[in-house]
């Protein structure tokens, strides 16, 4: 039996807890003057948004070496502090061409794609993000690569305005249990 309970936890997936002094970093970044949001696409649910890449690395200071070494198959939990940013997989992601021309018809014909403002590009989305409409993922777990990078995209369908058209920014929060790091989108 113990051989048995060897191999089945030698053979399991993870991603994995981060152990004790891990750090997560955020490295995308946008520029100093943060993203464009054109307020004309700010409609919810309208299939027209910001489509931003975004990466976290997980790493940890190995002493004997002297050196930062990233984690791979390290557990990162993303959450966005706002109901229309949604998180999303970088595998779930695909640019599309075939949707250009039934998307600029009459109407007649519903488009199933979602339309990228940043890109000039219409995007599907995979998997259990294809129907973002009723999904609204501002939650996602997901874990390292070998770089000990996660990669994901944050779909921006409206930012937060208030009545006298003041735009708000938008947090995001990542967390690997043992450290924490957040970032805002502050749109001109």
């Amino acid at each position: 039996m113990s051989i048995l309970l060897a191999l089945t936890l030698g053979c399991a997936m993870g991603p994995y807890g981060a152990p004790v002094g891990a750090e997560i970093v955020y490295l995308t970044g946008s520029d100093e003057t943060g993203p464009i949001f054109d307020l004309a696409y700010n409609d919810p649910d309208d299939g027209v948004g910001l489509l931003l890449r975004e990466q976290v690395m997980v790493t940890i200071e190995d002493t004997e070496q002297g050196r930062t070494m990233p984690l791979n198959n390290i557990l990162v939990e993303l959450t966005s502090g706002w109901s229309e940013a949604y998180i999303i997989p970088a595998t779930a992601v695909t640019t599309v061409t075939e949707y250009e021309e039934a998307c600029e018809t009459d109407g007649s014909e519903e488009c199933a794609a979602w339309f990228d403002i940043g890109e000039d590009r219409y995007v599907e989305f995979g998997g259990d993000y294809t129907d973002l409409g009723g999904l609204r993922p501002t939650y996602y777990r997901g874990g390292t690569d070998n770089r000990g990078i996660l990669d994901f995209y944050v779909f921006i369908d409206s930012i937060p305005v208030d009545d006298e058209g003041e735009v708000f920014p938008i947090p995001i929060f990542a967390s690997i249990g043992v450290a924490a790091d957040s970032w805002t989108y502050d749109f001109q």
